[in-house]
């Protein structure tokens, strides 16, 4: 398996983990419909679609904000940083093949995304895990 296969393998665990919480936001808040339409657009890239980096990057303070203001709480909390961390997974994976593609540096995107690494897989699946606890 070549190096980019299992980065997008990775990535499709990390957004299954996402996807399988995002229920337990509140299904008629904003941060729902937001993640939602993120999780669409991440794994439209891992399944290889042409979603581009900024694209995937430009959900995520959005999202964060919604999720403010709709005061989060319980199960909630772990569920949304479920997605949040997915979602800078898939972004940091994204921003990497396109540095490479073209030749360039990743410090494209916000500098909160130079922080992200292989860690930020383990902590997405371990939110994933709190929040479906009983």
């Amino acid at each position: 398996m070549s190096e980019a296969d299992e980065a997008r393998s990775r990535v499709a665990i990390a957004l299954d983990a996402a996807e399988r919480v995002v229920s337990r936001l509140p299904q008629r808040s904003r941060t729902y419909e937001r993640a939602r339409k993120a999780l669409a657009d991440a794994r439209k890239w891992a399944e290889g679609e042409a979603i581009p980096a900024r694209q995937l990057y430009d959900h995520i303070h959005p999202l964060t904000e919604l999720a403010e203001d709709d005061g989060l709480m319980g199960r909630e909390v772990p569920a949304f940083n479920a997605v949040l961390y997915a979602l800078y997974y898939v972004t940091w994976h994204a921003d990497g093949e396109e540095a490479a593609r073209n030749d360039r540096d990743r410090a494209t995107l916000g500098n909160d995304i130079c922080e992200v690494n292989e860690s930020v897989f383990d902590r997405c699946l371990a939110y994933a895990e709190e929040a479906e606890r009983p």
